[in-house]
């Protein structure tokens, strides 16, 4: 972790680099808001190195982890419950999916899925929230659609200027939180859906109303199952990138283009 100072109004900033195999995005913004509080008299926060003293649970389900024959069980029964959501995913990939919800491998190769170099660059813009939300509320759309709409809006410029735009959309791979509510706990709890970006689409209307009708159509499809099916799926559908990378089918069709 890193304290950068000198920033205006006496604030500060930390910067900090973590594993993602220990946090998702979630549950990384749940421990740094431990952090901190919002009450100047507060001096009692802990600090960002300290481990919270673990609290003994003597439920009767707690109790049933010390059984080993319960253990089994229990392990038993969640691997049964992930069983329809592989299937589900190993179908969309053979198949395609339907109409409207993107499975893998439909991306066109684009001058971004090629293999990096240590050339890096990084470019950051910001916009006030209130425009997102009112273009949001105008259209139907939710504020992650309206961002997806921007970076698509973005990404067509950018390879119309390279003269690199692919007559098929590109491809997005959206991490999605299936996190419980009030859920604190480490770890990663995330699935995966592909979004339609509308990059070949020149209206930015249309292209929203595009992205909107995308991920609808994902967010049914996970609708339908349960946390365990949805990591299941994602695991399925996403688990064979190494296998088309080692025999270069990623090269005719990626998975994805874009995250």
């Amino acid at each position: 972790m890193h304290v950068i100072e000198g920033l205006p109004k006496k604030r500060f900033a930390t910067y900090s680099k973590v594993h993602h195999a220990l946090f998702d995005g979630m549950s990384a913004m749940n421990v740094t808001r431990s952090f901190f509080t919002d009450d100047p008299n507060v001096r009692d926060t802990p600090p960002l190195w300290s481990t919270p003293p673990k609290k003994r649970d003597r439920s009767p389900t707690a109790a049933s982890t010390m059984n080993p024959l319960e253990t089994l069980k229990t392990a038993i029964s969640a691997n049964y419950r992930v069983i329809p959501g592989t299937l589900r995913g190993l179908k969309d990939v053979i198949t395609g999916g339907d109409d409207e919800a993107i499975s893998p491998y439909q991306a066109p190769p684009t001058m971004f899925n090629v293999p990096v170099s240590a050339s890096r660059r990084f470019a950051a813009d910001s916009f006030e929230i209130s425009r997102i939300k009112a273009i949001g509320k105008a259209s139907g759309a939710t504020i992650n659609d309206v961002v997806l709409a921007v970076c698509a809006g973005a990404l067509r410029e950018y390879l119309i200027m390279h003269n690199a735009l692919p007559d098929d959309p590109l491809i997005a791979m959206v991490p999605v939180s299936v996190r419980a509510a009030g859920d604190d706990a480490g770890g990663n709890q995330v699935a995966a859906i592909l979004v339609n970006l509308g990059t070949h689409i020149a209206d930015p209307s249309r292209r929203l109303k595009t992205i909107i009708k995308s991920t609808k159509a994902a967010k049914t499809r996970m609708a339908q199952m349960s946390r365990l099916e949805q990591l299941a799926y994602s695991a399925a559908t996403l688990g064979g990138m190494p296998v088309t990378t080692l025999v270069g089918y990623d090269k005719i069709h990626p998975p994805f283009n874009v995250v």
